[in-house]
C-alpha cells in the first residue's frame, strides 16, 4: 500500500464535508468519485486486495479499530467535537476514510 497516495486521495475540505455528513447520520456518502483521479486506481486495488488477502484485511481492520478508538477518546475529552474533527481531517483520518471505504466499513 502506498500510504502517501492514500493520504492524498481525499483533500481535507472534502474529508471534512464527508465526516460532517457521516457524523450527522447520513449514509451512502462514500463514492469513488471523491478521490483524486490518481487515487481511484489505488482505491480499486486496495478494495480488491482487502477481499482476497487475509493479512491485508487484518492489518486494515486493526488500523480502523485503532483510529476509531482515537476518535472515541477525542470525543470523550472534548465535547465540542473539535479535537475529533482535527483527527478526522488529518492525514491519518483521510487514510482511515479511504481504508474504511475500501473495506466496506463505511458507505
Amino acid at each position: 500500500l502506498d500510504v502517501a497516495v492514500i493520504s492524498r486521495a481525499v483533500d481535507p475540505a472534502t474529508a471534512s464535508a464527508i465526516w460532517n455528513r457521516i457524523r450527522a447520520g447520513q449514509r451512502n456518502v462514500m463514492v469513488r468519485s471523491i478521490y483524486s483521479p490518481d487515487a481511484r486506481g489505488a482505491f480499486d486495488q486496495v478494495a480488491s486486495r482487502v477481499k482476497t488477502d487475509p493479512d491485508l484485511a487484518q492489518t486494515v481492520s486493526r488500523y480502523l479499530s485503532d483510529f476509531e478508538r482515537i476518535i472515541k477518546d477525542a470525543d470523550a475529552r472534548d465535547s465540542s467535537g473539535r479535537l475529533a474533527h482535527t483527527h478526522l481531517i488529518s492525514d491519518t483520518g483521510r487514510v482511515y476514510l479511504f481504508l474504511a471505504h475500501a473495506a466496506g466499513r463505511i458507505s
